[in-house]
């Protein structure tokens, strides 16, 4: 599996630590779909494909309301933790990208995410609490 930290726990983590956060690229958009949306959504795929009415191909997003960035994270975690985090000056160059979309596409016929970026932040902060 994919070992690598988290962006959100590793907010968390930084922010109830009182630790310096560093953001290199605080910009990018992105979803971030709590895992309770994720697995409805993915639920209503399969039935959308046991029924027939896979929309393209069967290939279906589970995406977030609206697009989100890492600084609209950080600002959700230390919202919930009514703290202002510690955000480190430290730079450093960032190699070479490609800008890529956020993924789009249909969802699953009939759903839509239920949990905000900001509801989904409080769950996670208050299960590691």
């Amino acid at each position: 599996g994919d070992t690598r930290p988290k962006l959100v726990n590793t907010l968390i983590d930084r922010v109830m630590a009182e630790e310096p956060v560093l953001l290199p690229d605080p910009e990018p958009l992105h979803h971030f779909v709590y895992i309770d949306d994720v697995l409805v959504a993915l639920v209503a795929s399969v039935e959308d494909l046991r029924a027939g009415r896979a929309p393209n191909g069967g290939d279906v997003f589970a995406t977030s309301a609206e697009l989100a960035t890492p600084s609209d994270v950080l600002r959700a975690v230390a919202a919930v933790l009514d703290t202002e985090p510690l955000i480190s000056s430290e730079h450093y160059q960032l190699p070479p990208r490609t800008v890529m979309r956020p993924f789009e596409g249909p969802r699953p016929d009939g759903w839509q995410p239920r949990v905000s970026l900001a509801e989904g932040i409080d769950r996670i902060v208050r299960s590691v609490r």
